[in-house]
C-alpha cells in the first residue's frame, strides 16, 4: 500500500513552486484539482511521473522536454528542478501483500540542472540537463530523517513498477489504449492485448509466477545435464546432447508458433476490420437501386405537385373573373337597377309575354272575340300593324328583363364574403401544394446525397485488401500448421530421449541425486502451473465480472450520452450490454477487453463513442486495482473528458469509492452541474485551483487578477464553488452558489 503525503516540485515547466498534500481520509478520500485547459493539468501529472520514475517517464525524447521553468533564460550557472513526494506505506507490496502493523514514511527526492549550451544543429534544444541525483529517506521514530539503505528506484519498483508508470498515473486518452485508443488515435488490435497483458500479468502476479516457473524448469534442466555427465556415459551423453537439442529447438519453434499467432490475430482484427467496411460498402450498394427507385418516385410526385400548383395557381387567378367578385364589386349599381326594373316586371311590362298569343291567333286568323284576322281585313291589317310593332318593343323589354334577371344573380354577393371564402380556400390548396414540393425536394436531395457517398472504387480497394489479407491469412495458417506438426513430432522424440536419459541416469549414486534435485525442481514447476492455472481462472474471472459491475454502475440510469458523437454514429453506452476480460481463443495468456450488446455480439472501439471507451478503459483500471489488492493513488488527468450527465456524476462517484487515493485533475466544466460540486464537496478530502497567469484578461484571457506577470501557474485552495483573488475568472461570479473570500496566508504558492 502507498498514500502520498505531499507533492513539491519546483521550477518545473510552469511551475516556480507548487505544493499538493493530496487526502488520506478514507471517508473523503478524493482529491480535486481544478484547472482550465492549458493552465498546468498535464504539466503536473508529468511532474509526478518524472520525480516517480526519472527521465524515461517523458514524452517523446525526453532530452528534448523542457523540465526548467519556462521564464528562464538558460545560461551557464543553470536552474535546479525537482520533485519532491513523500508517501507512507504499510509494509506490503505488489509481491507481499499482508500489511504491517506499523507505517512507514518516505521522501522521494529526484532532481537535476538545467544550463544553456550552443545547439549542435538547428532546432537542437539550446540546453543541457546535468547531474540528476533520486535520493530515497525513511523518517525514524524520533521524527528525524535518514538515508534508506534499499535505493529509490528499489522501493518504487516495488510498489509501483516502471511497467505501470502509466496505469496510475495516468492520462485518461492513454488510458483509452486499454480498449483500441482514443477517438484519434487506433491502435493495432496486438498492441492493445499486449498493453492490456501487461498490466493484468503485473497487477495479479502472473508474470511473477512465470518467471519463477521458466527459472525452476531451467534448474531442471541444469540438474538433468549433471545426472547425464555424472554417470560417465559417452553414450548418454550424446543422448542428452540431443535431448538439449531437441529442447532448443522445441522453445524455438514454439516462440515462432507464439510469433506467428500473434500475427496471425493482427491480420484476422484487420480482416474483420475490412470485411466490415466492405459490408457498409456493399450495403450501399445494394442500396443504389433501392435510392434511384425512391428518386424515381419522387420525381413523379415532384411533377404531380408541379401540375397540382399550376392548376391551383390558375383557379386562384380566375378568381377575378368570379361573379362573387363582380357582385361585390357591382353592388350599388345592382340595387339601382333592381329599383328602377323590379316594378316593371311585377306589372308584366317586362317581358312582354303577351305577343307570342296574339302572333298565334293572327297564324289561325281568328281573334278570341270571333272576328276574322286575315289579312284582307281591316281588323286583320291593324293587329298586324301592332304586331310588328310591339316586336320592336319585345326585344328592348326582354334586354331589360334580362338585365333584372342579371341583377337578381349578383344580388346574394354583394358583401364579399363569398369571394374572400373563395380566395382563402384557393390559397389553402395552394399553400399545401407548395408545402409539399418543398418536402419533396428535400427528400431529392438526401437521396443525391447517399448516391454521391455510394463509391464503387472504394468497395474494388477494399476487396483487394481483403484479398491481400486472405492470401497472407492463409500463408500464416500453413506455417503455424507445418510448425505445430513439427513441434508434435519433436514432442514425441523429446519423450522418448527424456525416457533414455532417465533410465541410464539411474545406475550411478551422483545421478541419481542430480536426477532426484531435477525431479524435486518439476514438481515445483507443476505446482507453479497449477497456480498459474487457478490465477488465470479464478482471479480473471473476478476481475471480469469485477469490470462489468463497475461499468453497469458508472453507465447507469444513462439516457444523456447519445448527443456528444450522434453525428459520428457511435454505439452509446447505452447500447452496451455487457464488458469484461478475457483471454485469446488461441493463447490463453494473453487478454483483451470486450464490450458486447445486448444481442451478444462484439462491439470494436471503433464502434464507441468517446464516453464509452473511456468509461470502459476506467472499469479495467480500477477493476485490476480492486482484484489485486493494490493500493495506490490513482492520479488521473482528463477523466471526465467527453461524458456528461448522469455518466459524469456516476464515474465520479465511481472512481472517488473505488480507487484507494484518487487524484483528479478536472476543468471547472466537469463540476459546473449542482450535483458534481455537491458530490466533490461531500467525498473530497482536499481541493485546489491551478491558474495560468497567461491566462489574464490583459492577453486575450478571462483571468481577472494578474496576481504574477510572469508565465507561471499558480495553487490555491479553493473548491469548485469558490475564488479567491487568484483563481477569479469572469463569469464565476454571477453563478449561484459561489462564493468569494480573500486570499489566506499561505494560499499562493
Amino acid at each position: 500500500m502507498l498514500l502520498i503525503r505531499s507533492i513539491e516540485i519546483e521550477n518545473f515547466v510552469c511551475f516556480e513552486r507548487l505544493e499538493v498534500k493530496p487526502s488520506r481520509d478514507p471517508n473523503r478520500p478524493l482529491t480535486v484539482i481544478r484547472a482550465e485547459n492549458g493552465s498546468g493539468k498535464t504539466t503536473l501529472l508529468r511532474a509526478i511521473r518524472w520525480g516517480m520514475y526519472g527521465e524515461g517517464a517523458l514524452p517523446g525524447v525526453a532530452r528534448n522536454f523542457s523540465l526548467h521553468l519556462a521564464s528562464w533564460e538558460p545560461d551557464a550557472e543553470g536552474k535546479t528542478t525537482s520533485v519532491s513526494i513523500e508517501f507512507e506505506t504499510d509494509g506490503s507490496s505488489r509481491e507481499h501483500q499482508e500489511s504491517g502493523t506499523t507505517r512507514s514514511v518516505f521522501s522521494l527526492r529526484r532532481s537535476v540542472r538545467t544550463v544553456a549550451v550552443n545547439p549542435s544543429q538547428p532546432g537542437a534544444p539550446e540546453f543541457r540537463r546535468l547531474d540528476e541525483q533520486v535520493s530515497l529517506q525513511q523518517r525514524r521514530g524520533d521524527g528525524s530523517w535518514g538515508r534508506h539503505d534499499g535505493g529509490a528506484d528499489v522501493v518504487v519498483a516495488e510498489l509501483l513498477p516502471w511497467e505501470l508508470r502509466d496505469f496510475f498515473v495516468m492520462d485518461a486518452d492513454e488510458a483509452a489504449d486499454y480498449v483500441g485508443g482514443s477517438e484519434n488515435k487506433v491502435l493495432d488490435r496486438h498492441e492493445v492485448i499486449d498493453k492490456t497483458t501487461s498490466a493484468v500479468g503485473a497487477l495479479l502476479g502472473l508474470d511473477i509466477f512465470k518467471r519463477t516457473r521458466d527459472s525452476l524448469e531451467k534448474i531442471s534442466n541444469d540438474f538433468g545435464r549433471e545426472a547425464t555427465r555424472a554417470t560417465g556415459d559417452r553414450d548418454l551423453a550424446d543422448r542428452q546432447a540431443e535431448l538439449e537439442g531437441c529442447r532448443s529447438e522445441l522453445e524455438r519453434l514454439r516462440a515462432q508458433i507464439k510469433s506467428q499467432a500473434k500475427e496471425k490475430a493482427d491480420i484476422q482484427d484487420r480482416l474483420n476490420r475490412a470485411r466490415g467496411r466492405l459490408e457498409a460498402l456493399v450495403g450501399n450498394i445494394e442500396a443504389h437501386v433501392v435510392l434511384n427507385q425512391r428518386l424515381a418516385e419522387n420525381r413523379t410526385a415532384l411533377e404531380s405537385a408541379e401540375k397540382r400548383r399550376k392548376q391551383a395557381l390558375n383557379a386562384l387567378g380566375a378568381s377575378v373573373f368570379d361573379i362573387s367578385l363582380l357582385g361585390s364589386l357591382a353592388a350599388r349599381e345592382v340595387a339601382r337597377v333592381r329599383e328602377r326594373l323590379q316594378p316593371l316586371y311585377d306589372d308584366g311590362s317586362i317581358p312582354v309575354r303577351h305577343l307570342e298569343f296574339v302572333r298565334s291567333l293572327v297564324d289561325r286568323g281568328e281573334c278570341v272575340c270571333g272576328q276574322t284576322l286575315d289579312a284582307e281585313s281591316e281588323f286583320g291589317r291593324r293587329v298586324r300593324h301592332a304586331l310588328d310593332r310591339s316586336s320592336e318593343q319585345k326585344a328592348r323589354a326582354d334586354w331589360l328583363s334580362d338585365v333584372l334577371d342579371a341583377a337578381n344573380a349578383l344580388r346574394g354577393y354583394g358583401d364579399g364574403k363569398k369571394w374572400d371564402q373563395s380566395c382563402a380556400g384557393r390559397e389553402s390548396a395552394l399553400a399545401e401544394v407548395n408545402e409539399e414540393r418543398a418536402r419533396l425536394k428535400l427528400v431529392k436531395q438526401d437521396i443525391d446525397s447517399k448516391l454521391k457517398g455510394v463509391k464503387d472504387q472504394d468497395v474494388q480497394m477494399t476487396r483487394n485488401e481483403i484479398a491481400m489479407l486472405e492470401s497472407q491469412h492463409d500463408r500464416i495458417q500453413r506455417e503455424l500448421g507445418a510448425d505445430e506438426v513439427q513441434v508434435g513430432a519433436l514432442e514425441k522424440k523429446h519423450r522418448e530421449l527424456v525416457g533414455i536419459v532417465q533410465g541410464g541416469q539411474a545406475g550411478a549414486k551422483e545421478a541419481r541425486e542430480h536426477r532426484a534435485s531435477q525431479q524435486l525442481a518439476r514438481l515445483l514447476v507443476k505446482i507453479l502451473d497449477g497456480a498459474y492455472t487457478s490465477i488465470q481462472r479464478d482471479q480473471v474471472a473476478e476481475l471480469d465480472r469485477q469490470m462489468n459491475s463497475l461499468f453497469r454502475t458508472m453507465a447507469a440510469n444513462v439516457t444523456d450520452d447519445e448527443a456528444v458523437e450522434d453525428s459520428q454514429r457511435k454505439a452509446t453506452l447505452a447500447m452496451i450490454a455487457r464488458v469484461g476480460l478475457q483471454p485469446l481463443d488461441d493463447d490463453a495468456e494473453k487478454y483483451e477487453i470486450f464490450a458486447k450488446n445486448s444481442r451478444g455480439r462484439a462491439m470494436p472501439p471503433t464502434e464507441i463513442n468517446g464516453a464509452s471507451r473511456r468509461i470502459l478503459a476506467l472499469s479495467f483500471v480500477l477493476g485490476l486495482c480492486k482484484e489485486s489488492k493494490t493500493r495506490a493513488p490513482l492520479v488521473a488527468d482528463s477523466l471526465l473528458n467527453f461524458t456528461s450527465g448522469s455518466v459524469r456524476t456516476n464515474t465520479l462517484r465511481t472512481t472517488a469509492r473505488t480507487a484507494s487515493q484518487p487524484i483528479l485533475l478536472l476543468t471547472g466544466s466537469d463540476l459546473e452541474a449542482d450535483g458534481d460540486a455537491d458530490l466533490v464537496a461531500e467525498l473530497a478530502g482536499a481541493t485546489y485551483t491551478l491558474t495560468g497567469q497567461w491566462q489574464h484578461t490583459s492577453v486575450g484571457g478571462d483571468v481577472v487578477h494578474m496576481t504574477d506577470p510572469r508565465k507561471v501557474a499558480l495553487l490555491c485552495t479553493c473548491g469548485p464553488r469558490e475564488f479567491c483573488l487568484i483563481c477569479e475568472r469572469h463569469g464565476q461570479a454571477n453563478q449561484t452558489g459561489w462564493s468569494f473570500r480573500r486570499v489566506q496566508e499561505g494560499n499562493r504558492s
